[in-house]
């Protein structure tokens, strides 16, 4: 093995050809390359590349050829004195399949294709340097890749320095990491079965589909894979269905894994959907814009991109559109990922070979609807290649007329390191913002959340007050957090026998350590009965006595009126607060105080200016 340092030796070679070929030229050959090894002995150096077209181009272009072979040589001189040339051995993963995991990297070097030295030429010892006109008549296919994008647009390889290439292409992956994740997504194995014939790999014209099941067709309990074959028609031969168990499909002897089930690409929350999200305030635009996009997908809004900080119903909206299209249309494919796991399929299927990689652009661009979450984290410049492939994906998309949903806790405009036409992409549908809930929403959260638990614990009961003080103390805050402290004292009070004796007191003391301290008054019938004593100047036990006298019966009925109007509280519950058995008693004084208001101008007086001195003091 050579005593030379790798990773120097690389760096010094590419700031030596830096001198010679363009920058597009090299960004688009050299730099693609990985090394492998410097061998000394054998006077060897053995680099990668995951791309095939990048090796035949280097080999087969006298320029690039010579040009390469040089500043190799040159570096490999001053470091060693030594005048003989350097053999370059350029080797791609479909060299050859490897018999077991342990041996790809020993296999793919052992059947390399060598890049012997260069015939003494005119270009040999002179830099090469090519023009505009040079460039532009180079062939496509030696520009761009076999799926006809410019190679350019893959500036950001996902190896980031030449440490981290050579640790990633020297050693065995790591396949049960990704299995894992592509097995969750239906994407194949990283590494494929054995076999003795060779293995299929599908074009980007005549990629790999899966369709689901067929609405027409409700015997079959899978879905059904159609052939490929070209004697076929979708419109004159109905697709010859192998069974989706088998989870293969062979095409000229050939087989490509494919995903088991139709279901593995879901991944959609149950309990997400329309019907369990609360919708109010600025949410109203987004929940009726979602609907609209479940009853007819891809026809208006389309893409459809839900804005909002964490924990305000982003992807709780996302699942419901999901759920309510594939309860509406079972026949259609949804895939709901989110960006850092659609980030990890794509640069894992890159890393294992291009049957791979086309299995992967097929599996994402012939879904019928494509939902994924939190798209900002690809912004970042390091995921170019990712943004790239998305770019290509969401124009396959769009194109074909299906839906793309995306979450995201920042506006396209602000995205400042996400490609410019992937932000204009983003726009170019219905933007959505979701702010955080308003104090009603907030009640109306809770109260849904409360009967949810209700379900589990038939003795819980949360009165008016204690819901309005979550709306008011959990205003312009996440709804996980509203959630969270909701269960915190539900647990509480289940532990402490208090399920049906829980007060904004108890509420307070319970969740001491989550909410600020306020100087502020919650507003609560104990509250309004401190309040009515205070202004009428009499004592409480007199206001929630049974004395009848008038100076003690009007403010209990004003009292008993503003328990109901002010915090919605129930009749029974009123009644009950003042010591009286019959609910009608609160009825009553609520419709008593309701009448007189309509015939007296002092009373109106009164009672507006009690309401007053609450609201400033709560």
């Amino acid at each position: 093995m050579s005593n030379i340092n790798l990773n120097d030796f690389w760096n010094k070679v590419r700031e030596d050809i830096e001198a010679t070929l363009p920058k597009e030229i090299l960004e688009s050959t050299i730099i693609r390359l990985l090394p492998l090894q410097l061998d000394e002995i054998s006077k060897t150096l053995t680099l990668t590349t995951m791309q095939t077209y990048i090796k035949d181009f280097i080999e087969n272009e006298p320029m690039i050829k010579n040009a390469f072979q040089n500043s190799v040589n040159n570096v490999w001189q001053r470091l060693t004195k030594n005048n003989s040339p350097l053999t370059i051995i350029i080797t791609t993963p479909g060299d050859k399949e490897p018999a077991t995991l342990h041996e790809e990297v020993k296999t793919t070097v052992a059947q390399p294709s060598v890049m012997t030295p260069p015939e003494p030429t005119a270009f040999t010892n002179q830099p090469a340097n090519y023009d505009d006109s040079q460039i532009a008549s180079m062939p496509q296919s030696q520009l761009g890749n076999e799926s006809g994008y410019d190679m350019n647009e893959y500036e950001n390889a996902p190896y980031e320095t030449a440490a981290h290439a050579n640790e990633t292409a020297t050693h065995a992956p790591n396949y049960s990491a990704y299995d894992q994740l592509a097995s969750q997504y239906g994407l194949p194995p990283a590494a494929p079965a054995p076999s003795q014939t060779p293995l299929h790999t599908p074009n980007y014209d005549e990629p790999v589909v899966v369709d689901s099941v067929r609405k027409n067709d409700a015997t079959k309990s899978g879905p059904y894979i159609p052939s490929t074959s070209p004697m076929e028609s979708d419109s004159l031969f109905p697709p010859s269905e192998i069974p989706q168990e088998a989870a293969s499909m062979q095409s000229n002897s050939s087989q490509t894994t494919l995903y088991k089930n139709n279901e593995s690409i879901l991944k959609l929350n149950p309990d997400y959907t329309f019907a369990t999200f609360i919708a109010g305030g600025s949410s109203q635009m987004a929940y009726v814009a979602a609907q609209n996009i479940a009853e007819n997908p891809a026809n208006r809004y389309n893409p459809f991109f839900i804005y909002g900080k964490s924990g305000l119903g982003k992807t709780h909206l996302m699942h419901a559109i999901g759920n309510e299209i594939h309860r509406r249309y079972p026949h259609l494919q949804i895939m709901c990922i989110t960006s850092e796991n659609f980030l990890n399929l794509f640069v894992q299927s890159i890393r294992y070979g291009q049957t791979n990689m086309d299995i992967f652009r097929s599996t994402f661009r012939k879904v019928d609807v494509l939902l994924i979450d939190d798209i900002q984290f690809i912004q970042e410049k390091r995921y170019a290649g990712t943004q790239m492939e998305f770019f290509h994906t969401f124009n396959a998309l769009t194109d074909s007329k299906k839906q793309i949903v995306l979450t995201s806790d920042v506006l396209p405009q602000d995205m400042e390191q996400m490609e410019d036409r992937l932000r204009t992409r983003f726009s170019s549908g219905l933007v959505v913002t979701i702010d955080p809930p308003n104090s009603e929403t907030l009640e109306a959260i809770t109260r849904s959340y409360v009967d949810k638990q209700r379900e589990l614990l038939p003795n819980l009961n949360i009165p008016n007050e204690v819901i309005r003080f979550f709306g008011n103390t959990y205003y312009n805050r996440s709804v996980r957090d509203l959630q969270g402290a909701l269960t915190k004292l539900i647990t509480a009070a289940e532990l402490d026998n208090k399920l049906d004796q829980i007060t904004v007191e108890y509420t307070r003391y319970i969740l001491r350590d989550l909410i600020p301290e306020s100087k502020k008054s919650v507003l609560s019938v104990a509250y309004i009965q401190d309040f009515i004593s205070d202004y009428f100047k009499i004592k409480k036990e007199f206001l929630v006595g049974q004395k009848r006298n008038k100076q003690y019966a009007h403010p209990r009925q004003i009292a008993m009126y503003l328990c109901r109007e002010l915090i919605n509280e129930s009749f029974p519950q009123i009644s009950q607060a003042f010591g009286k058995k019959d609910h009608t008693t609160a009825l009553h004084a609520y419709n008593k105080i309701s009448e007189d208001l309509a015939k007296s101008t002092d009373l109106k007086r009164t009672i507006d200016d009690i309401i007053s001195k609450i609201n400033e003091d709560t």
